[in-house]
């Protein structure tokens, strides 16, 4: 239960800190509509979720509990369906998700660390170079296959390719040709 207060009130800040520096315009002041509107919904999609989750959560441990109770002695199909139950409650959250934006968040996101729409249009341009190298370079199957598979690790060797750059590391290489002209993102970001 506390983790679930800890993680509502995190995403919450979150939400509240974005949207005091992202919908303030210096001429109009804040746009109410748009602030109550995205309120409405994070408060709408979290309750859903919550339920949903939350039942499902139940539908689980039931069904568990009703396998325990029923069986005598603990025989294969009671410790196959115990693994299966802590398997299922270990992949509620999905980390690789989070650790990837993430590491986005930190190449793209600056000083701040929030992405603005130029540093998330390049993301999305660095994402699309990415995806045309793999592709030029392995050929339709096996370059489908490979950003499939493309994870957080990956994406850290990319990154840091110590034998391309020398020790120094590759975030200087992307660094460097991060530095594209502010008219080349900003015709992206519109």
């Amino acid at each position: 239960l506390m983790l679930l207060v800890l993680v509502v009130v995190g995403d919450v800040y979150k939400f509240y800190t974005y949207s005091t520096t992202r919908w303030y315009r210096a001429d109009a002041g804040c746009c109410q509509w748009l602030v109550v509107r995205k309120w409405m919904k994070l408060i709408l999609t979290r309750s859903f979720a919550l339920v949903i989750g939350l039942d499902a959560f139940l539908t689980k441990i039931g069904q568990a509990k009703l396998v325990l109770a029923n069986s005598e002695s603990i025989n294969i199909w009671v410790l196959v369906n115990i693994v299966i139950f802590i398997m299922q409650i270990l992949g509620i959250v999905q980390l690789a998700i989070f650790v990837r934006e993430r590491i986005f968040l930190f190449i793209f996101g600056g000083e701040d660390a929030i992405l603005q729409p130029k540093e998330k249009a390049l993301q999305h341009v660095w994402e699309a170079l990415l995806a045309r190298k793999i592709f030029e370079e392995h050929g339709t199957a096996k370059g489908l296959a490979l950003m499939l598979s493309f994870d957080d690790a990956d994406f850290q060797k990319l990154v840091l390719n110590e034998r391309q750059f020398g020790a120094r590391g590759g975030a200087v290489a992307l660094k460097d040709t991060s530095s594209t002209s502010d008219s080349d993102v900003d015709s992206l970001s519109e």
